[in-house]
């Protein structure tokens, strides 16, 4: 069973206390249509609550962005699965999930094990960079 991590802490950095960031592991919700969970989307309504209390200035995705496979075409036969940064994943399983006002702040990511399982890899995640809230520069 995919479990969703969450965590809400305020974080100092260089002095600045008004910086704050949500926390988000294994996240990436199903690999077939409607690519997503009822703990994900639960999780997504309970960090947008979280977040109109504790208005964070970004949310970290720490790794496990796409199950099972990452953004990938394995195992998904229908005509508009897209391997790259144009991939209809971004918006099933990331945008339309997370569209409390509170989580529209910059998002920023790392690759976690299944966003490099089978024949996935991170390059459509880089390539999504800058992409509304989507951040993942580098590895």
């Amino acid at each position: 069973m995919l479990r969703t991590l969450i965590l809400a802490a305020p974080v100092v950095v260089a002095g600045d206390a008004s910086f704050k960031a949500l926390i988000v592991g294994d996240w990436g919700g199903a690999s077939k249509s409607p690519y997503t969970t009822p703990e994900q989307l639960s999780t997504a309504a309970a960090m947008g609550k979280v977040g109109q209390t504790f208005a964070p200035s970004q949310v970290w995705g720490i790794g496990d962005n796409f199950y099972e496979d990452g953004i990938s075409c394995s195992g998904d036969k229908s005509p508009n699965c897209v391997a790259s940064a144009a991939s209809h994943r971004f918006q099933d399983t990331f945008e339309n999930v997370y569209t409390a006002p509170s989580l529209h702040v910059p998002w920023w990511f790392n690759a976690g094990n299944h966003d490099w399982h089978a024949v996935a890899n991170t390059t459509a995640e880089i390539a999504r960079n800058g992409v509304g809230r989507w951040n993942f520069p580098a590895f």
